[in-house]
């Protein structure tokens, strides 16, 4: 059976890592682009003529971040409150985590590979954000603040050893402090926040997130050809369209607020040929 000629509702857009969507997606763009190049010569009569150059394709998109199971990931479930450790000491007063990783990918076009770019992975990076309630650094039970503090300060030279869990999502890191803010405002008690920048390797030890979750994180960490995404994007219902390839996840963003929902962002971009496929893949 043919498509039928109808507008399709955002809730048939889907992304899909492996063919399991990543997160309980809110939005979503699929962007395809062919390149061309510019010829003007003696005999094209003053105008501009247009050859094909390379084909490239990429995919963004938000959405809640999922457990197995289905579950909403927040920061306060029980049994799985959000903790982010440094120096073996938990951050007093967490409200909010932020993680982002970033994936640099090279673009190869030539004789072998054909004007569909591929892409090489690259060099990776992390870097958390973390939001809290301001306590004395000299404070009982403040010490994981302190020893920020002096890095910044130049009482310790060594790079400090982060941990952050919730809800089946855990990486652990040396880390470098880069930033701390403290922060006043009339009527309001004071707040803290700090950008921690990973020096060295992260450690992917999640286990427990949806399987499209875990899909991205094991593609990102793995960092190699053959772990590249198995994109799907469309509509998941029979004989429409969907479009389907192999992607890079260049950008991985994941905020975990304390008091509320986590979420996640990504973009993806794409190693070889998108395919426009009739009917959705199993």
């Amino acid at each position: 059976m043919a498509a039928t000629l109808n507008t399709i509702p955002s809730v048939d857009f889907a992304i899909k890592a492996g063919g399991n969507p990543v997160g309980f997606a809110t939005g979503g763009t699929l962007t395809v682009n062919r390149a061309n190049d510019e010829a003007h010569h003696d005999e094209s009569a003053n105008w501009m003529q247009r050859t094909s150059g390379v084909s490239s394709w990429s995919v963004s998109g938000d959405g809640l971040l999922d457990a197995a199971g289905g579950d909403i990931v927040t920061g306060h479930a029980p049994g799985s409150i959000l903790t982010v450790s440094v120096g073996g000491d938990d951050v007093k007063g967490l409200t909010e985590a932020g993680v982002s990783l970033s994936l640099n990918v090279a673009e190869v076009v030539n004789a072998f590979t054909g004007m569909t770019r591929a892409l090489d992975p690259a060099a990776r990076s992390c870097e958390v954000t973390l939001s809290f309630d301001y306590y004395d650094p000299a404070a009982v039970g403040s010490d994981a603040y302190a020893t920020i503090l002096d890095y910044l300060l130049g009482v310790t030279s060594a790079p400090l050893a982060v941990v952050l869990d919730v809800a089946g999502l855990s990486l652990s890191f040396d880390a470098v402090p880069t930033t701390s803010a403290i922060t006043k405002s009339a009527g309001e008690i004071l707040k803290a926040g700090v950008t921690l920048t990973a020096s060295g390797p992260v450690t992917n030890n999640s286990a427990g997130l949806g399987a499209g979750a875990s899909g991205l994180l094991a593609a990102y960490f793995g960092a190699e050809r053959s772990a590249a995404l198995a994109v799907l994007v469309g509509t998941g219902v029979a004989d429409n369209t969907e479009f389907a390839g192999s992607a890079f996840p260049s950008s991985i963003g994941i905020t975990i607020p304390f008091a509320g929902q986590a979420t996640t962002s990504v973009t993806l971009e794409g190693s070889g040929p998108l395919v426009r496929q009739a009917t959705p893949a199993a």
